[in-house]
């Protein structure tokens, strides 16, 4: 009977210790919560860049919207508008005389390591506005993680209404395992469409009641947020190794969005250029591009027929290949990267030749050549390599 006694006694002790410990970490949390509503530039600035990626319900994830620019000497300046994109707010509509681009991408196109004034975006602008009297606008629409397919989630829900001119998509050997890590989230119309990327955390997978719990009660909504983040974990070591992945057919389904964005922009009068420092279909002799690096190619291996060039054309769109003109500027070996300002400013200049060169009409005259035309360039036509346009520049 004693020893009974003392198994309750001890039971119960630990049920207070178990509740103590809720109710103590309960008042952590709603501490925490006051403290960044408080000071949200205090605690930004405190925190892991990984903090400024929220989930999305229509991208799979996005940048947190609204962040203030954050003084930190050991993070770059950082801020965000009501859309989640890096930069100042845009006008809506579209105000008369503003020439609009929108810079879809992944992370190099977002530059989080430069500061705004140094991004391709920004350094794409002040290269435009030297070429017409129009009041250019460049929009720095780079998602962490993104790749063709988010890129044509985002302008068709919340880009699309802005009325752009020009919409650049900037593609690189990272979109093919991007696709693969968003596609499992993507819901698809009868036509095979996309139509959103749902992150997990974004879906009611409980019930009402459960659900307004978590949101009394900070301690549920933690415990929810740490198992989404294991599954997500689980579920990234357990994705088929890249020694199993059909390379040809995911690259085919990588950039299948590039078709979707053209039609997307039928009748709006905008122009889609794809453009990319690092061509993700060609590889160098005996390896095969991947994510952190390249790996050798086995006998049975098999890559896309063409380079991405050839599949662009192939859709009717203007095409920008920047590789050879950065890699002569800095012949590392692959993967290449666009890093630095100065690979910035030359991928910006390349651009801005490309959108000249294929939208004409609003370019003032440059000093060897007609106005939206190129030294050397008859007609505005799809490019398919960087380096003429280069050498030709006075």
């Amino acid at each position: 009977m004693r020893s009974l006694g003392q198994g309750i006694k001890h039971l119960l002790l630990a049920v207070i210790w178990l509740a103590a410990l809720a109710c103590i970490t309960e008042v952590a949390l709603r501490a925490q919560r006051w403290h960044a509503r408080a000071y949200p530039q205090a605690a930004q600035s405190l925190s892991d860049p990984a903090d400024d990626v929220v989930p999305s319900a229509e991208t799979y994830q996005q940048l947190r919207p609204m962040l203030g620019i954050i003084e930190d000497p050991d993070r770059q300046s950082l801020r965000t508008n009501a859309f989640g994109l890096r930069g100042p707010e845009m006008l809506i509509p579209k105000p008369a005389g503003v020439f609009r681009v929108i810079c879809l991408g992944d992370d190099t196109t977002l530059a989080r390591q430069l500061h705004e004034e140094e991004t391709y975006c920004e350094r794409l602008r002040v290269h435009l506005q030297q070429r017409t009297q129009l009041r250019v606008e460049v929009i720095n629409a780079g998602l962490p993680g993104g790749c063709p397919l988010t890129g044509l989630l985002l302008l068709r829900h919340r880009l699309l209404g802005l009325q752009p001119d020009v919409v650049l998509q900037h593609v690189d050997p990272t979109d093919i395992e991007d696709d693969r890590l968003v596609r499992p989230f993507t819901f698809m119309d009868e036509q095979g469409l996309p139509l959103a990327a749902v992150h997990p955390s974004c879906r009611q997978t409980t019930s009402p009641t459960l659900l307004s719990l978590s949101h009394e009660f900070l301690v549920l909504d933690w415990l929810r947020d740490r198992c989404v983040d294991e599954w997500q974990a689980t579920a990234a070591q357990e994705r088929d190794p890249w020694d199993e992945v059909d390379w040809e057919m995911a690259a085919t389904q990588a950039f299948s969005p590039l078709a979707d964005l053209r039609t997307l922009v039928t009748g709006v009068y905008c122009t889609v250029i794809v453009t990319t420092a690092d061509d993700p279909l060609s590889r160098p002799s005996g390896a095969v591009a991947r994510r952190d690096g390249i790996r050798p190619a086995s006998d049975e291996t098999g890559g896309p027929p063409s380079d991405l060039g050839g599949y662009v054309r192939a859709l009717q769109l203007p095409y920008l290949d920047a590789t050879a003109e950065l890699r002569a500027q800095d012949p590392r070996q692959p993967p290449l990267r666009v890093e630095t300002p100065d690979e910035h400013d030359l991928y910006a200049e390349l651009q801005a030749e490309c959108i000249v060169a294929n939208v004409p009409g609003v370019w003032t005259p440059s000093t060897s050549g007609a106005p939206g035309v190129l030294p050397g360039i008859s007609s505005p036509q799809p490019l398919t390599d960087a380096a003429p346009l280069r050498s030709q520049r006075p």
